[in-house]
């Protein structure tokens, strides 16, 4: 970037010249000492930065030209996911659950430890309710140490819209196992 140097056509003038003259001399030296304090910055092509630089988290709705930094992408992303349908949870048991132009199907699965019943049976609610029908429930034992127990995923009237159940049976005898504590791990999709 060049310097304003002045215009010889100005320094031979009198009065509204010689007053345009001062001005267009103190105009120069501001913008001489702009460009200067610019050669003190990061280049503008390619900055560097050092440490850890951070920008705060501009509001939502701001839609300027300021930095923003991942928070607000997250959560702008987030906004857009649920303006076109999708919707998730990922707490201990989860769901994520595709808008209806993409079929409407929800996935959903945790670990839930349960005690059985007398026989064997033990209900595990849903986290979002599915709308329409259970097409798969996977129920496995999340025990490792309860080799033992068998888990199997259904029992008579289940799986609801709301709920599913399993029994839970000794895999040496094929019993039920009333009274069991045990973690089940699963996995249901539907719609």
């Amino acid at each position: 970037m060049n310097k304003l140097e002045q215009d010889p056509r100005i320094s031979e003038g009198s009065g509204f010249f010689q007053a345009l003259k001062d001005w267009m001399r103190r105009a120069a030296q501001i913008v001489n000492a702009l460009v200067d304090a610019v050669g003190l910055r990061a280049p503008i092509d390619s900055p560097a930065f050092t440490g850890t630089p951070t920008v705060p988290t501009p509001a939502l709705s701001d839609d300027s030209a300021k930095a923003v930094n991942s928070t607000w992408v997250r959560n702008a992303m987030s906004n857009i996911a649920n303006a076109a349908g999708f919707s998730y949870s990922l707490a201990g048991t989860w769901y994520v659950k595709l808008p209806s132009w993409l079929g409407g199907v929800i996935f959903q699965g945790g670990s839930n430890v349960v005690t059985t019943d007398s026989g064997g049976n033990a209900g595990i609610s849903f986290p979002l309710a599915f709308p329409n029908s259970v097409r798969t429930v996977v129920a496995t034992n999340g025990d490792s140490g309860s080799g033992s127990l068998l888990v199997l995923a259904y029992a008579v009237g289940f799986p609801t819209l709301t709920t599913h159940a399993v029994n839970v049976r000794n895999s040496g005898t094929g019993a039920n196992a009333a009274g069991a504590t045990v973690r089940i791990n699963w996995f249901a999709f539907g719609n």
